[in-house]
């Protein structure tokens, strides 16, 4: 039980960002750092703005993401440790329970693994774990629907009553992985090997954009004008070199075919064999019961940094349409915040009275160890 008194943190960490701040508390609040952290050769850490002021000086000999291949826990502990110290002045780790967003499938022993690193080397009072998509779902206001996370890949997540329907999570390699595949692939014939690992994510957050449906991506067409004058697709992007010198680089029509990978993974330079985005929502919703189907097609949530693209939200509920029957028909919500959603519906989780009684203790902890975590 957390005491009214004392806030929560409320963690999201994304492969890309982590996202942190007290609960219940506005997402202009929210606190935000990537989920990366440079060292010297003293290993020495650098986070957040400290990271960037040390790439300028070259004094970095590694960078390190935490969730790439099996966590890292020593850099998840400094990433941990640094949104502490960002909220609230520095807040103290043993005096704040903490709410950590996880994804709707995760690994029993990365459970107990967190659950031991938090309790033991944090000394938090309590904690407990929410999965994203009924997080992105609370955010969103509702209480049950289908989440549609659509991030690094996409994953569609039904729950009913606040509880994930795990026999219908569907999964796809699909998302910004891939997008940014295809802008690497694309660079590369441009200006040669790609020097830098995040010019890809640069040019793919900077350029891309959605027609509204596939003959106008091949046409040339744009939302909201559509209009196949290429005069309206031409654009170019900076790329700072290693030796600070910087390289413009010309987009077109690239701008546009790039994003139909998420609609027609097939159409893809690799024929990439997976579920487009519609066709992933619609697996999910054929593996429910009929009646649950027909309650939570009713609010399907999409959220997430790949759904962002420009256009995006107006071609996927067409595209959706297309696949989908008359009796089942999915209602698709694309909140202004999908990016937050996630931590804002756990934010929102933390100081629900029916969320008191979830929180794991330390006392149980030191009473029945890690595996206390699968019995919340």
């Amino acid at each position: 039980m957390v005491k009214s008194d004392v806030k929560a943190m409320v963690i999201d960490m994304g492969r890309h960002e982590t996202k942190f701040g007290a609960a219940h508390t506005s997402t202009d609040m929210m606190g935000r750092v990537r989920t990366l952290i440079g060292v010297d050769d003293t290993w020495l850490p650098y986070i957040g703005s400290r990271l960037d002021a040390a790439k300028k000086t070259g004094r970095l000999s590694k960078l390190i993401n935490p969730l790439l291949g099996d966590i890292n826990y020593d850099v998840a502990e400094k990433l941990w440790a640094y949104t502490y110290e960002q909220t609230g002045g520095g807040w103290d780790s043993s005096e704040h329970p903490i709410l950590s967003v996880s994804p709707s499938r995760v690994p029993r022993k990365v459970v107990e693994d967190t659950t031991q690193v938090l309790f033991e080397r944090f000394n938090v009072p309590s904690l407990q774990y929410i999965p994203s998509a009924v997080s992105s779902l609370y955010g969103a206001g509702k209480m049950q629907g289908i989440a549609v996370d659509m991030g690094t890949t996409t994953t569609v997540t039904p729950v009913y009553n606040g509880t994930v329907q795990q026999y219908a999570v569907a999964e796809s390699d699909v998302g910004g992985a891939i997008l940014d595949r295809y802008y690497e692939d694309f660079l590369s014939a441009r200006i040669g090997p790609v020097e830098a690992p995040n010019w890809t994510h640069f040019v793919k957050e900077s350029t891309s954009k959605c027609s509204l449906s596939f003959n106008d991506a091949l046409a040339g067409k744009v939302y909201p004008t559509g209009l196949s004058d290429r005069s309206s697709l031409d654009q170019s992007v900076t790329l700072q070199l290693p030796d600070g010198k910087e390289l413009v680089v010309s987009i077109g029509k690239e701008a546009i075919l790039g994003s139909e990978v998420l609609f027609r993974p097939s159409y893809a330079p690799h024929r990439l064999s997976m579920l487009s985005v519609p066709e992933v929502l619609w697996e999910c919703v054929q593996s429910l019961p009929f009646s649950l189907a027909k309650e939570l097609v009713e609010s399907v949530v999409i959220s997430g940094g790949t759904s962002l693209i420009s256009g995006f939200s107006d071609r996927l509920p067409g595209e959706i349409d297309c696949i989908s029957t008359c009796q089942l028909k999915p209602k698709v919500t694309i909140p202004r915040e999908r990016v937050e959603l996630s931590w804002k519906g756990a934010s929102i989780a933390a100081t629900l009275p029916q969320f008191e009684e979830m929180w794991i203790t330390k006392q149980q902890y030191n009473e029945i160890g890690p595996s206390v975590a699968h019995g919340r």
